[in-house]
């Protein structure tokens, strides 16, 4: 980017910005708003703009970090916090896809789920969610899941134990309701309320469960007519269950505990499973009949499925087996070994589907440092005939399919850090297919330290696709940063180039962070400037500035945020007409305690725009959640 250009392109948006200088006032009184009440939230999630290119080739699933309860630890404490957190660097998070289970239960509706990053512009990619059981949890092994996808179809499954180590009366019934009243006005009018309910009666030798969650509407879903005085009344899900010394019964809306890495199973199951008792963790079985849900393509499947699955541990070994039984006769079997081993481990998995046609894959996953080097490396294999594809990791196996991936990761003496990444994966093996699907991703990044607590970054991310035609991405970035204080400030550089569409593209971007702590606020700058070159001389300037300010109230909610954005984007087309938009827009978010029972949570959004200085307008929405625990 020229300066010249530069400074031409910087004149002209302080022109197209006077015409929004009415609207700016409402937005600065709109934000004294947010200081004299102590915040107003909105959504969290953050779409990418239109004009920013995505990701090419994501093959990498996202990361889940257990923060709290580790797994196997025991605790004293009956109503732990479970905690993660997610990441996903390439493609983002996608939001709608994150699922959190306790004992087999969903209990994602109850849980905090917050955006990390908000100070970055375009898709989340860092996530935290919190949950923290309603009433006491009895004593006992007590099982968390989390199930996360990104925004193109990875997906990846954490399970974990931990115990519950308290004293109890010989007879006790613990019962918790909370209720959920939310509230949107505009751009759609929505009334939803929930209501969760849970209790444990336990005696000496026996526990008695049953949880249920509803929910009352005034919006359309399956039922279309009103069922409730104009209402729509649903029972989301239900749990029942009975344990004793032996085994522990459920049914009703289970998440299964299926840990495969070739079948992505479990989910949204309904039905009954029996599990063995945990008094003796080193073999373990289940059994289950009921209904799952499978997607293929843009579909869903639902199918009648029994199963079972046993498990044993034999010291630093572990394994595996499960059968699957569908209902139009197919069956899987499949085998599982994870080993840890003094240099790293490994986990192998065998599977094997005995349909109209006989097929199966394998996967085998490790870790390991070598010469100086952590190795991470992952491959899959996966018939034509590969039973229930659907449920499969990869996104496509017609003709068979494989996908293998290798990581490194290097840490020198001098603060330098050297870590790669490259993945390939292909499917039409055997040339079945009328088209094969290729697509691979290189990655490759170096920082290190100038001085202390000044730093540096070089990358380079390259992705090639195969399938109708051909297409290549290549990204190179730079950067320095510097921390001052508990301040910090960094600046990137990239440049991108993409062959589909014929565009190059330079970014720009430079950020600050000042914590305020005598006013408990973390505040954030990010200015970034884009230019793109396109085919036939066309060029798109984009600028974005985005302003944050975070602060935490309690420390079991979610943050309280407001965010002040503009955005301003000229295209010019020397065979066409130009075209210019503007954008400033306001978001917030507050989350508050009334009592220590009650929690309100406020959140709204203004944003006003102007198109090729014709065509302009107002968009806002505004929110309201009360949650209340009565027992």
């Amino acid at each position: 980017m020229k300066f010249n250009e530069f400074s031409r392109r910087a004149c002209a948006i302080e022109e197209n910005h006077s015409r929004l200088k009415p609207r700016i006032w409402w937005v600065m009184l709109f934000t004294g708003m947010f200081f004299i009440f102590p915040g107003l939230p909105v959504r969290a999630e953050d779409e990418a703009p239109a004009n920013e290119s995505p990701v090419l080739v994501d093959l990498e699933p996202p990361r889940v970090v257990i923060i709290q309860p580790l797994d196997g630890a025991t605790l004293t404490e009956d109503r732990p916090w479970l905690e993660v957190e997610i990441s996903d660097e390439d493609s983002g998070i996608n939001q709608d896809a994150i699922v959190i289970s306790l004992d087999g239960v969903d209990v994602t509706a109850g849980a905090i789920i917050e955006r990390m990053d908000l100070q970055e512009i375009g898709a989340t990619k860092r996530w935290r969610v919190r949950y923290r059981p309603p009433v006491a949890l009895p004593p006992g092994q007590h099982r968390v899941q989390v199930d996360v996808t990104d925004t193109v179809g990875n997906s990846t499954r954490r399970q974990w134990h931990f115990y519950v180590h308290v004293a109890k009366p010989r007879v006790s019934w613990d019962v918790g309701l909370t209720n959920t009243l939310s509230y949107e006005y505009l751009p759609l009018e929505m009334l939803r309320d929930t209501t969760n309910f849970t209790s444990y009666l336990q005696f000496p030798g026996q526990r008695f469960t049953l949880q249920l969650q509803s929910t009352l509407t005034d919006i359309p879903g399956v039922v279309l007519e009103p069922n409730f005085y104009g209402y729509y009344l649903h029972l989301d899900q239900y749990v029942v269950g009975w344990q004793n010394k032996w085994f522990a019964f459920q049914h009703g809306n289970i998440n299964l505990p299926f840990e495969s890495g070739l079948l992505y199973f479990g989910l949204n199951f309904k039905g009954s499973a029996i599990t063995s008792s945990t008094s003796n963790p080193g073999r373990q079985w289940q059994v289950f009949k009921g209904t799952s849900v499978s997607s293929f393509g843009l579909g869903l499947s639902v199918m009648e499925t029994t199963g079972g699955i046993y498990r044993w541990q034999r010291g630093t070994t572990r394994n595996q087996v499960y059968l699957l039984h569908t209902e139009d006769n197919s069956t899987v079997v499949g085998f599982q070994d994870d080993r840890v081993y003094p240099q790293g481990i490994l986990r192998s998995e065998i599977i094997y589907g005995l349909a109209e046609k006989e097929g199966g894959g394998f996967r085998v996953q490790g870790a390991a440092e070598l010469a100086g080097v952590f190795w991470d490396a992952d491959c899959i294999l996966l018939q034509e005939s590969y039973p229930l594809p659907g449920l499969s990791p990869l996104p496509s196996t017609q003709g068979g399919a494989y996908q293998y991936t290798i990581r490194g990761n290097k840490i020198f003496a001098n603060e330098k850090r050297l870590n790669f990444g490259y993945s390939h994966s292909a499917n039409n093996m055997n040339g079945s297919a009328p088209r094969t699907r290729r697509r691979e991703s290189l990655q490759l990044n170096v920082t290190g330290i100038f001085v202390p607590d000044f730093g540096w970054l070089l990358g380079y991310q390259g992705g090639k696709q195969e399938e109708y035609g051909k297409s290549e991405q290549h990204m190179i970035k730079m950067g320095i940063w510097q921390k001052i204080n508990g301040s910090s400030w960094n600046s990137n550089l990239y440049f991108e180039n993409y062959s589909l569409t014929s565009t190059t593209r330079y970014q720009w971007n430079i950020g600050y962070t000042k914590p305020l702590p005598q006013f408990g606020l973390k505040t954030t700058a990010l200015l970034q400037y884009a230019v793109e070159e396109k085919v036939n001389n066309r060029q798109n300037n984009n600028l974005r500035l985005r302003v944050t300010m975070e602060r935490d109230w309690f420390a079991d909610l979610a943050k309280s945020y407001i965010v002040l954005a503009y955005q301003n984007n000229d295209e010019k087309n020397p065979t066409g007409k130009d075209y210019n938009s503007e954008e400033i827009s306001l978001e917030g978010a507050l989350n508050f305690k009334i009592s220590s029972n009650n929690i309100i949570k406020l959140s709204g959004k203004v944003a006003f725009w102007d198109k090729s200085g014709n065509l302009y307008g107002t968009d806002y929405s505004l929110s309201f959640l009360w949650q209340a625990r009565f027992l």
